[in-house]
């Protein structure tokens, strides 16, 4: 929650979040999906191609993890979720 009101403001949200009063005195920023922090100002996917060491599909998020899709875990989705049992 932020102090301040939506309609004081030219939109205090960034990357186009939107602004939702909860108070008279407060507000809070609904953010896009790929955005978050308080103010929305935080991507949550790296634009910068060249640096992702993310395999197997998966995606490079900007604080330097891999969201991992298709069956693959690991630092970066280097390993199968389907173990063979022994």
């Amino acid at each position: 929650m932020i102090l301040g009101a939506c309609e004081n403001e030219t939109n205090p949200c960034s990357s186009n979040g939107i602004c939702l009063q909860i108070s008279s005195t407060q507000f809070i920023c609904q953010c896009k999906p790929e955005y978050t922090g308080i103010l929305c100002q935080i991507s949550l996917f790296s634009s910068d191609i060249n640096t992702c060491q993310c395999l197997n599909g998966g995606i490079c998020l900007n604080n330097g993890t891999c969201l991992c899709l298709n069956g693959y875990i690991g630092t970066h989705c280097d390993m199968s979720k389907k173990k063979e049992i022994k």
